[in-house]
């Protein structure tokens, strides 16, 4: 027979008791001498009593009075690893059939009727790792009247629950628990740990489908996308020891919902069935686009078609005046249409119909939209991205632009061609009001191209195709040039 205190540190208290009774002696200082030595043992007899109430004092019994339950993890991370562990640790031990239970579990925990474990059984094998419902559950097989023990086999992986808390709890209630840890066997596996897919897409559309894949060693596999069960794509890929993030991009090609399943082949591997993983994503029809425009050859029509969009061609003044009946259109897109050409009535239709119904508006530029279509102060500039305030009668200012390049030594090849390359971009932004030059510089500064028309880009093409790499570096120079 055993005994132990659930709060040993609460005698830690018994020194400064006693010291504190010694002292209330004086309150019996009325009594003779023997009742005050009676007095004083009652008091320090309760003090004692109580703190050991307060200690929880538990006693375990030797011999039948105690039961063992082993829960055995069988997770994938373990494998039959457990197994063997607690059937070398059972035959060790000795136990009666009538003292011992045998609990395996990995997602959910289950309790074996015969208690036996024969070598040929086969773990549960499933990915998840669930402690916690182990522990619960093994608190509730444990007979009344015996003392128990548990023994946990298992690597400690948990993927879900806390298992910290049930072991406090289980420990709290006078269970005594002793933890084995099992090594995972080290054969190459890799699974697929999560998919991730948009919940609703458009048919023809793209969209991306997100794959964690993990694997214990370093390896090559191939992705493979089923759709309705049949191959939808496929792709090559390298996995690193860990987890491997993969992103595929796909196209639905029907409408309604449908299956799509992803398979990892391939690679270093040692189990397949936990190689795939499946979703149902929500497949809409064709998206409805509303082009208002007053050409019917822009070729804006043929782009939209040729991406599968359903498209209907309106006038600006036939662009319906009610949201709702906006409301069926995904996108409205105005082409180079001026304000005049739309009604208050519609201009209101169209902000309810971003900021009620979520629908997406497209202004295209030209001299008939934004500030040159006189769209400033409009329901319309409410709701774009930019103000439309432009003034007609206000000329723009000439502007003048000299690049200064670096033609030292350490441009030599490429660096010099793309430096020559980004200054006639810039020249190529210009307007014929506008001015070009172009300075370059190594130990000294030179003209390359003197200032002039940007409307010249022949010739400022021409010579800056000439610039060459050499010589040191004197940025100084080059911008005092310029």
């Amino acid at each position: 027979m055993t005994m132990e205190f659930a709060f040993p540190f609460v005698f830690w208290l018994l020194p400064a008791g006693l010291i504190f009774l010694l002292v209330a002696r004086r309150s019996a200082t009325n009594l003779t001498p023997g009742r005050r030595r009676i007095v004083t043992g009652i008091r320090v007899l309760l003090f004692v009593l109580v703190l050991n109430a307060i200690a929880d004092p538990r006693i375990f019994l030797p011999g039948k009075s105690r039961h063992v339950v082993w829960a055995v993890d069988v997770s994938a991370s373990v494998g039959s690893a457990g197994l063997q562990v607690a059937s070398d640790l059972r035959r060790e031990c000795g136990f009666s059939p009538g003292e011992e239970s045998l609990i395996l579990f990995a997602k959910s925990p289950s309790l074996v009727q015969d208690g036996k474990m024969p070598a040929e059984r086969e773990p549960a094998g499933e990915d998840a790792t669930n402690i916690s419902s182990a522990l619960q559950f093994s608190s509730a097989v444990f007979p009344e009247g015996q003392g128990r023990i548990l023994v946990l086999l298992s690597d400690g992986v948990e993927t879900e629950g806390e298992a910290i808390q049930n072991l406090a709890a289980l420990k709290s209630s006078g269970v005594m628990i002793h933890s084995v840890p099992v090594n995972p066997p080290n054969d190459p596996e890799l699974h697929i740990q999560s998919l991730e897919a948009p919940r609703e897409v458009r048919i023809n559309e793209p969209f991306t489908l997100r794959v964690m894949i993990t694997s214990n060693r370093e390896t090559s596999a191939t992705v493979d996308v089923f759709e309705d069960g049949l191959l939808a794509g496929s792709r090559d890929i390298n996995l690193k020891n860990g987890q491997t993030p993969v992103e595929i991009v796909q196209r639905a090609s029907r409408s309604g919902r449908i299956p799509l399943e992803v398979k990892v082949r391939g690679g270093q591997d040692t189990r397949s069935d936990n190689n795939s993983a499946s979703v149902g994503v929500m497949v809409h029809g064709t998206s409805r686009v509303l082009l208002v425009t007053s050409s019917n050859d822009s070729p804006l029509i043929t782009a939209l078609e040729q991406q599968g969009i359903s498209l209907e061609i309106l006038p600006p003044e036939a662009l319906p005046s009610s949201s709702a009946a906006l409301s069926g259109f995904e996108a409205v897109i105005l082409d180079d249409v001026p304000a005049s050409a739309l009604p208050e009535a519609q201009m209101k239709a169209l902000s309810l119909y971003v900021k009620d119904f979520g629908g997406g508006l497209l202004m295209l530029g030209g001299g008939n939209s934004f500030g040159p279509g006189g769209y400033s102060g409009t329901r319309i500039e409410e709701i774009l991205p930019l103000r439309s305030e432009f003034q007609k009668q206000k000329e723009d200012p000439s502007l003048a632009i000299v690049p200064v390049i670096d033609s030292s030594g350490s441009m030599t090849g490429d660096k010099i061609v793309m430096a020559a390359s980004a200054a006639m971009a810039a020249v190529d932004m210009l307007t014929p009001l506008d001015y070009a030059g172009v300075v370059a510089f190594d130990g000294e500064a030179r003209w390359v191209v003197d200032l002039q028309s940007a409307s010249n880009r022949s010739v400022i093409a021409s010579r800056l195709s000439t610039l060459e790499a050499g010589g040191g570096t004197n940025i100084a120079a080059g911008l005092e040039l310029a």
